[in-house]
């Protein structure tokens, strides 16, 4: 990726480096889909692809022009095809005097034609990237330190912190409640970081910030025809996706697991429980199981 991007706090190098923070990438994941979220199971995870340019998913289609994260579950060697989202991203470049600062639009006239072109889900997603409070600003907070396995706690003790991320995600997340043209829509509101002017990238030291969000919802415009063009373009351009493996086992214990996907070879596509029988042999009859590669 062309570092001057990220030096412009451009949109596609921060959703890049929310993709590379698995914690925040997995919270995002989580708020937009969070029932299916905690049932995956050993050995899953989702495949991201940026900018996925929607006229080689959809041949005529260029409304719009790309899709800004194109994210599809898998488990074992299947693709999860109900369960695929797309989604808009914006960016909000906040700082401490221009805390209301929202995006140039909200993304919702895109997101409603991913809706309309067939995809199962469609989320808009608000990242957000500032500068720090002055001192005098931030808010005292009590913290407990965890002394064993067993749950015995320290403290309380007492902590001066910069709280600003807190309140710029609730008046992002807000907004996009209150202008959002359609409940099937997920909504996510997510802090990436403190933005430092002098050497023109994130911060380490920005802390971990839980987004706000909200599900979801299964679109009645969902098409068996677009969950196998997303599934035909992810056998032509899987090595354009950014896997994410075992997001659940990684919530729950921290840690990071590798997964064989790529080894094995991804190719097959679950369908909607659902959906009649005949719609199911069909996808099933376009991606089946192919040995490693």
């Amino acid at each position: 990726m062309d570092a001057r991007l990220a030096r412009k706090k451009d949109e596609i190098a921060l959703a890049a480096l929310m993709m590379c923070d698995r914690r925040l990438f997995g919270e995002v994941y989580q708020s937009v889909q969070s029932e299916y979220f905690w049932r995956m199971p050993q050995d899953s995870g989702v495949l991201v692809h940026q900018c996925a340019p929607t006229s080689a998913i959809f041949p005529g289609q260029n409304n719009p022009g790309d899709i800004d994260l194109l994210i599809i579950p898998y488990e074992g060697n299947y693709l999860v095809a109900n369960k695929i989202v797309a989604v808009e991203l914006k960016v909000i470049r906040a700082s401490y005097q221009r805390q209301g600062k929202s995006p140039n639009d909200f993304g919702y006239t895109q997101a409603c034609h991913l809706l309309r072109l067939g995809f199962p889900y469609a989320a808009v997603i608000h990242l957000i990237v500032s500068d720090d409070s002055p001192p005098e600003a931030w808010e005292e907070m009590s913290a407990f330190r965890v002394l064993d396995s067993s749950g015995r706690v320290a403290g309380p003790e007492t902590h001066r912190v910069d709280t600003m991320p807190i309140s710029l995600m609730n008046r992002a997340f807000g907004r996009l409640l209150s202008n959002c043209p359609d409940d099937h829509l997920g909504l996510v509101a997510a802090y990436l970081g403190k933005w430092r002017e002098d050497e023109r990238s994130i911060s380490p030291n920005s802390g971990f910030w839980f987004p706000n969000g909200r599900e979801a919802e299964l679109s009645p415009n969902y098409s068996i025809a677009a969950m196998t063009a997303v599934c035909s373009y992810y056998e032509r351009a899987r090595l354009r996706f950014f896997e994410s493996p075992d997001l659940i086992r990684w919530k729950r214990s921290h840690k990071h697991w590798s997964s064989p996907c790529h080894e094995s070879g991804l190719c097959a596509a679950v369908c909607l429980p659902a959906l009649p029988q005949q719609e199911k042999n069909h996808v099933a009859q376009q991606f089946h199981a192919r040995p490693s590669r």
